[in-house]
């Protein structure tokens, strides 16, 4: 009889654990229902882990493009780690949308300068420069993005073409 009792006890123990870990879950599930969420909880347990704040820019990005609480998550991790390349490149992508297209160059170049071999970065700043009317460093970026293998809109290379055409004249 005591052993059955025992065993009633232990099962109760265990169900009790049981029901307080899928509390826990079910608690969890709610607060990070989306990647915003979750990031700003992460950011606000651990302000200086760098990739938490990337990461809450770029959930500002993916649900609804704002840009206007990206950005300021974004320049969080750079201040934390003024070397990391992906939040650069999205800080100066969020730059360029918002038409900062001078602070854009700074920071594509800036990744440029950390990692010569990013073609999207060349790209993007060729696209940028060519918003800017600045055409030969347009070209030139462009040239650079192409060598490094990255997909070339046709359209684009045609209007700068057209534009290189025309100043020659």
């Amino acid at each position: 009889m005591q052993k059955l009792f025992v065993n009633y006890k232990f099962r109760l123990t265990v169900l009790g654990v049981i029901a307080a870990l899928a509390l826990i879950n079910y608690s969890a599930q709610k607060k990070w229902k989306d990647d915003v969420v979750l990031w700003e909880d992460t950011t606000e347990k651990k302000p200086e882990q760098v990739s938490a704040w990337h990461n809450l820019g770029v959930a500002y990005l993916d649900q609804g493009n704002n840009l206007d609480k990206a950005l300021p998550a974004i320049s969080r991790a750079l201040e934390l780690n003024p070397n990391y390349d992906k939040a650069l490149m999205n800080k100066a992508n969020v730059l360029a949308r918002k038409g900062k297209l001078e602070e854009a160059i700074t920071a594509f170049s800036r990744v440029i300068e950390l990692k010569p071999d990013n073609a999207l970065a060349w790209y993007n700043r060729s696209l940028t420069y060519y918003q800017l009317k600045m055409f030969d460093h347009a070209q030139q970026d462009f040239s650079n993005a192409e060598r490094l293998g990255h997909y070339v809109n046709e359209d684009y290379r045609k209007a700068l073409a057209r534009t290189n055409q025309t100043r020659n004249q």
